[in-house]
């Protein structure tokens, strides 16, 4: 920084200078208005400048058409008349019907999975209703009664059933003592 005694603006002020000379404080300003010297090291800054400006626009390809940036203030444009609150709720609609259709979907399949489950359940129970309509006794229980009564059925008749005379082959063995 200069001082009071009339001394240059250094290399930083100098380029503050050329970017905008409002940045310099009235001392400075003051300097700048009547020192040569400072304001020729200004105008071959910006002669440079203007060089490199018209370099870099040499080099550069060639634009077809101006590209314009929108001004700061200005509100962007909506892609729907009615702006980013329908887009929005269109968005949302969407994820929940999606998410409800999915849910629905694995409700029914497990609804369907229990269904059929109870279906086999139910035919299991009517098997083995039919089974017991037919035969109530246990399937053993018939195994022993058949095969007994299927094999020797005349003389376990005549054991239990009385003969002619009225006697039964286990009375005369309950009378003879044999049975107690």
């Amino acid at each position: 920084m200069n001082t009071a005694e009339n001394s240059h603006l250094n290399a930083e002020e100098i380029i503050r200078a050329v970017v905008d000379a409002a940045d310099l404080e009235g001392s400075q300003r003051q300097h700048l208005a009547g020192c040569s010297r400072c304001r020729a090291q200004i105008e071959a800054l910006t002669g440079d400048l203007d060089k490199m400006a018209q370099i870099a626009e040499a080099s550069s390809p060639k634009v077809a058409r101006a590209f314009r940036a929108p001004a700061a203030d200005a509100e962007p444009r909506a892609w729907l008349p009615f702006g980013r609150r329908l887009a929005t709720a269109l968005a949302v609609a969407l994820t929940c019907i999606i998410v409800g259709g999915l849910l629905l979907q694995n409700h029914l399949s497990n609804r369907s999975q229990r269904f059929a489950r109870e279906m086999h359940e139910a035919e299991q129970l009517m098997r083995q209703v039919n089974q017991l309509v037919e035969n109530p006794l246990p399937q053993t229980i018939m195994n022993i009664g058949a095969e007994s009564v299927a094999e020797n059925d005349e003389d376990f008749f005549r054991f239990l059933i009385p003969d002619e005379n009225g006697d039964a082959a286990i009375s005369r063995i309950w009378k003879k003592g044999l049975l107690t």
